[in-house]
């Protein structure tokens, strides 16, 4: 169930999205919600990570770019792997968060 999704993605290590480019993949914004690292090969997602991009952001159909981002992740620390984790949390939540999205809406009718 939808009210469950929270406690499996804060036990992931990595949540992997293998969308092309285009929209925002939802599955993304919430594993970056929930602190969890995130893989995408939407570039269209690179403006959310901000210098972490070129660890974050695979080349779509290309399984070997997915591999090496995978272990390029698995090797951080610990401490470097919170750090991106704090980033995309504080991102998300800037980005998409819906208090701000009201506040950017509301901006645009003024």
């Amino acid at each position: 169930p939808h009210s469950e999704i929270v406690k499996y993605y804060k036990e992931t290590d990595l949540v992997v999205g293998l969308t092309p480019q285009g929209g925002i993949d939802k599955v993304i914004l919430e594993g970056m919600a929930s602190g969890s690292l995130v893989l995408t090969s939407n570039q269209a997602c690179e403006k959310y990570f901000g210098s972490y991009s070129d660890k974050l952001v695979f080349k779509y159909g290309d399984p070997a770019s997915l591999a090496e981002k995978i272990i390029s992740l698995d090797r951080l620390s610990t401490d470097e792997k919170k750090a991106v984790s704090d980033f995309l949390i504080r991102s998300v939540s800037e980005h998409h968060d819906l208090k701000n999205l009201i506040i950017r809406t509301s901006q645009l009718y003024e």
